[in-house]
């Protein structure tokens, strides 16, 4: 093999990926403004949809979770829900871990209320917490079930890096877990 056909099955050989690799470049910006409209996340075995996790968590709460009395708060609803507005038009992931502490400190209040074991430990998990409730009979099944997917979702949205949110979603998550919240606090 002389040298012009060395080179040239060298030059044959990484055509392909370099087009790819420039057209990747050339794309970034426009590819990355795309990426908050993304519903569904997939990397190698990970499938997140938050929006059909959402849809199953509203219907499991419209069903299972009664609407409380309503509770004395320092703000009204329409000052909550627009400031959950303004936050979830900057950071919509963050919309879903302000909801979700709400849950976890109304959780652990409710716990302490009806003098559960967990009230004495010191950093009980969501986990320990909602299992707690449960087994005192505080939740049934499917509250439990609510719980968890709460808990579960809050996670996805804490720790998964390239997780985009829906504006909307992150709002209805948030919707769902003041429900949640709003239960455990009149139970």
């Amino acid at each position: 093999m002389d040298w012009l056909t060395f080179f040239s099955k060298i030059i044959d050989s990484t055509t392909w990926p370099l087009v790819v690799i420039v057209t990747v470049l050339i794309l970034r910006k426009p590819l990355s403004s795309l990426i908050p409209l993304l519903r569904k996340l997939k990397y190698k075995d990970f499938e997140a949809e938050f929006s059909k996790e959402v849809s199953e968590l509203r219907h499991i709460v419209k069903k299972e979770i009664p609407s409380p009395p309503p509770v004395p708060t320092f703000k009204s609803p329409r000052a909550v829900a627009g400031e959950l507005q303004k936050l979830a038009g900057l950071s919509p992931r963050s919309v879903v871990l302000e909801a979700w502490r709400d849950v976890e400190s109304t959780a652990i209040e409710t716990a302490q209320r009806k003098e559960l074991d967990i009230a004495r430990t010191p950093h009980p998990s969501p986990v320990t917490i909602g299992r707690t409730l449960a087994e005192a009979g505080v939740i049934d099944e499917n509250q439990f079930e609510a719980f968890n997917m709460l808990r579960s979702m809050r996670n996805k949205a804490a720790h998964v890096d390239d997780f985009a949110l829906d504006k909307d979603d992150a709002l209805e998550y948030a919707d769902m877990a003041n429900k949640i919240a709003l239960f455990l606090k009149s139970t």
